[in-house]
């Protein structure tokens, strides 16, 4: 069992760094949401939907999913998205675009 002292030099903070999905160059339509909590150790703590990636935790705004749901509609079999951002803070807008998988051809 270690000491408290091994415990403290190998103690890692919970934070966790927050990316946006529009960041990504595609997502796959199968990943896995979850909510999480940040800065519980603050005046301001705010709830984040989104998924683990490359130790970063991505958010995915709701407006993002309300859009791919229309996606989903129209091709029920997509598997990849892309999402582009515009503006700052409040004013930020996305869109959400399918992503085709160019197949490849053997030369002739």
């Amino acid at each position: 069992m270690p000491s408290i002292k091994e415990t403290a030099e190998n103690y890692e903070t919970g934070t966790t760094e927050l990316g946006n999905v529009a960041d990504l160059e595609k997502v796959n339509v199968n990943v896995i949401l979850e909510t999480r909590e940040f800065g519980q150790n603050s005046d301001n703590p705010f709830k984040v939907t989104g998924f683990e990636y490359e130790e970063k935790f991505i958010r995915v705004p709701a407006s993002v999913v309300q859009q791919l749901k229309v996606l989903l509609e129209d091709n029920p079999n997509l598997e990849y998205f892309k999402v582009l951002k515009s503006g700052t803070g409040m004013g930020t807008t996305y869109t959400v675009k399918e992503v085709t998988q160019l197949k490849r051809f053997k030369p002739l």
